[in-house]
């Protein structure tokens, strides 16, 4: 009877194996077809973007890059793409790494397209607030963009460094940048990236007060990105002239052009341009006194960017939570609104600082300033005030000024001079016209003769045609024949389908009923009450059925109870639990084994022997790990054997103990070490943790790093005073907030008794 059972188990491993491994295996196939790099790339991005683990992932995207570096196009598109789908991700450092990894091998080969490749790390690090990183990489983007003529990254490049020197307070430079991209950008008839350019110029003329070139730049932006439909772009212009209505004072027209912005991005999930609109109608609340409704915009703003991370969106939100603070602290005179105006301002401060941002740091020092003066410390005041009037002197000097505006003349004379080259090229051309007309009147004459020649062609060339026609009704019948012949296939793969499908329901149904085997073979709930006065337990199995397990029985005065890990999980790991199961209830009740150690000596004799185990490790490696105690209900001794799992007691105090075990699994070992017992003197209030290693090697939090031993240590040591009940409410919460989005890596059980 055992032995069938046996080899009904096994066949669950091999049919649920072949089941979860058929998709990526068809697909993997399909890369040792003869097919070109750029179809390979696209089977491996259909495997990157399905459901494997990262690890996973990440090899597969390392073998897309290497299939296209021999393409210059391909390889840029590749670490391009790579590079979006890790972002969205949240994986800023591995979207990194590909594009390295590119810019390197394209290096070594001269391609063009590692401008491109550059522009991608230029924004990259703007959006995260590496302002000075992000200039690096542009500025390489226009070094090889000009090297191999690259008109389109070079613009690019160029609005990208215009951007990065407006955010840090080099208007000159910005401008200067903008320009040159302007100029790119209107010989390559490019009007989506115009629309961009006059928006980024406006914001120039903004920070220099001059408000009608400001609205006359976002008006040319917006009519553009209109005749584009270009959704996101048209959400951008209204928000740029809604700050322009904002500093005019005009507040009604600010707010209709950011609820008009805020309308679109609703529907486009653009958290970034959502972001911008926000923080502006929270500024538009706040110089209207709606201070309360401000406070709530900048509420969403920081939301927003917890996932985002951008530095210059968390300085610039806090100094406007700072500022609200200080109207606040004006108006009720209370100092404690003071004092929260200077600790959220100090935040601010800091990240400005960090990000070199000069415009966020004037605007730091001068809310310190005012906090400080407010509460009556006028020499911390003082010092604030010549911090601010330094940044506001480096930002707005008359040399820079000067710089702007005549940069701005040459501008406008550039663009008189390319009219007149054009009214010339128009010249040119009608000229060119005029004696085309004319050598066009003498064709007409000399082409008359030949006529009747053309027409005898033609006359020839119907009848070939006739004749192909004849041709091509025979190809036809032929193509009908074949289609044919295509639908019966189609018929057999549909009837094949099916019967995939059937097979697939059949063995998941099997592996249901595997369930219900394995949690039988455990003990219920109901016997463990009989054995424990006060416990918990967590078994959260990875798949259907677990390589985890747990077990207990009373023997004379003794509970022995455990809990396990197998080799492996789901069906492969089920099958060494079962057998796991099946050998503590034949040593314990048949053969009258209490010693912990013992028993886990026996054990591993009996794993090497079922298993068929030889002395080359290599061979086989099945086995388990596991925490064995055995409680004397007299003496309330506790003895405790390890394999590979620790066992944690803590006493009412607090006071907590892990107690380690002999590194060696329950199974064939390298070096097998002999197994060893520890009597502990139990107290009561004691609670004692049995655990596998799932919970600890579990991936999670926003860096993807495992819990820990540690972290396990500390949030018993928290929790353990508190009811058995409220303690599993408690892990199992803390176990889905650590994972959060992250799967499950390995089964997880836990067991905790209270004495």
């Amino acid at each position: 009877m055992k032995r069938n059972f046996l080899k009904f188990i096994f066949l669950f491993v091999v049919s649920a194996s072949f089941a979860q491994t058929v998709n990526i295996d068809s697909l993997t196939e399909q890369l040792n077809q003869n097919i070109d790099d750029a179809q390979k790339v696209n089977i491996l991005f259909e495997i990157i973007s399905s459901e494997i683990n990262f690890n996973q992932k990440y090899y597969y995207s390392r073998e897309a890059l290497e299939i296209a570096q021999n393409n210059d196009t391909l390889l840029s598109q590749t670490s391009l793409s790579l590079s979006s789908f890790f972002l969205k991700k949240n994986k800023k450092d591995t979207a990194v790494a590909y594009l390295m990894y590119a810019i390197r091998v394209s290096s070594e080969k001269k391609y063009s397209g590692i401008s491109a490749i550059y522009n991608k790390l230029g924004k990259i690090y703007m959006r995260s607030g590496d302002f000075q990183e992000g200039i690096s990489f542009f500025d390489s983007a226009v070094t090889y963009a000009q090297q191999y003529n690259d008109s389109t990254n070079l613009a690019k490049a160029y609005n990208g460094l215009g951007t990065l020197y407006t955010k840090i307070g080099n208007f000159d430079k910005a401008l200067q940048n903008y320009q040159k991209s302007l100029g790119l950008l209107e010989k390559l008839g490019d009007k989506a990236g115009l629309a961009s350019i006059y928006n980024n110029i406006g914001l120039i003329q903004k920070k220099q007060r001059n408000f009608d070139k400001a609205i006359e730049y976002f008006s040319k932006a917006l009519e553009i990105s209109k005749e584009q439909k270009d959704s996101i772009q048209i959400a951008g212009c209204y928000i740029n002239l809604a700050t322009v209505y904002n500093t005019t004072q005009e507040y009604e027209k600010a707010k209709q052009h950011l609820f008009e912005a805020l309308h679109i991005l609703e529907n486009q999930n653009n958290p970034y341009f959502m972001i911008h609109c926000l923080n502006i109608l929270g500024d538009v609340y706040k110089v209207t006194d709606s201070l309360d409704k401000a406070l709530e915009i900048y509420q969403k703003v920081i939301n927003l960017n917890k996932r985002l991370k951008i530095r210059e969106v968390e300085a610039s939100t806090h100094l406007d939570i700072a500022e609200i603070n200080l109207k606040f602290a004006d108006s009720l005179k209370q100092n404690s609104y003071y004092y929260k105006t200077i600790s959220i301002a100090d935040s601010g401060l800091n990240t400005a600082l960090k990000i070199e941002a000069i415009p966020l740091q004037k605007r730091a020092y001068e809310l310190l300033m005012m906090a400080y003066q407010g509460i009556g410390d006028y020499k911390t005041a003082y010092d604030y005030s010549q911090k601010y009037i330094k940044t506001n002197e480096v930002l707005f000097d008359n040399e820079k000024t000067k710089a702007i505006e005549e940069m701005e003349a040459k501008y406008e004379l550039d663009k008189k001079q390319q009219e007149i080259e054009k009214q010339k090229l128009e010249i040119a051309k009608k000229e060119a016209v005029e004696k085309k007309q004319k050598a066009i009147r003498n064709a007409l004459l000399s082409g008359s003769g030949l006529l009747i020649i053309i027409l005898v062609l033609i006359f020839a060339g119907y009848r070939r045609k006739k004749r192909d026609n004849e041709i091509i009704k025979k190809q036809n019948a032929e193509l009908y024949q074949a289609n044919e012949e295509i639908k019966v296939q189609r018929d057999i793969l549909q009837e094949q389908k099916e019967k995939i499908e059937k097979i697939h329901q059949q063995l998941t149904d099997s592996i249901n009923y595997a369930e219900r085997i394995q949690l039988a073979a455990m003990p219920k709930k109901e016997t463990l009450d009989t054995f424990f006065d006060d416990y918990f337990l967590i078994f959260r199995p990875l798949h259907i059925v677990s390589g985890d397990f747990y077990w207990a029985n009373k023997i004379s005065n003794k509970i022995i109870f455990t809990v396990a890990d197998c080799t492996g999980h789901g069906v492969p790991g089920a099958f060494v639990s079962m057998l796991g199961i099946s050998l503590l209830n034949e040593i314990t009740q048949y053969k009258h084994v209490e010693s912990t150690r013992d028993v886990l000596e026996i054990m591993r004799k009996r794993i090497k022997t079922a298993l068929g185990q030889a002395e080359e490790f290599e061979a086989s490696k099945d086995g388990m790990d596991m925490v064995l105690c055995a409680y004397d209900i007299d003496t309330m001794k506790l003895e405790y054997s390890g394999a590979n799992n620790p066992l944690i007691v803590i006493d009412e105090q607090g006071e907590i103990v892990k107690y380690k075990p002999v590194r060696n699994p329950v199974g064939i070992y390298f070096k097998e070490k002999p197994f060893e017992s520890t009597i502990i003197k139990i107290k009561k209030g004691d609670t004692v943790y049995l655990f596998s290693d799932g919970i600890v090697d579990q991936f999670g939090s926003s860096d993807n790093k495992k819990f820990t031993i540690k972290r396990l240590k500390d949030l018993l040591a928290k929790i353990h005073n508190k009811p058995t009940t409220e303690q599993k409410d408690l892990i199992n919460q803390a176990i889905d907030e650590w994972k959060g989005n992250w799967r499950q890596t390995d089964d997880i059980t836990i067991m905790g008794i209270k004495f």
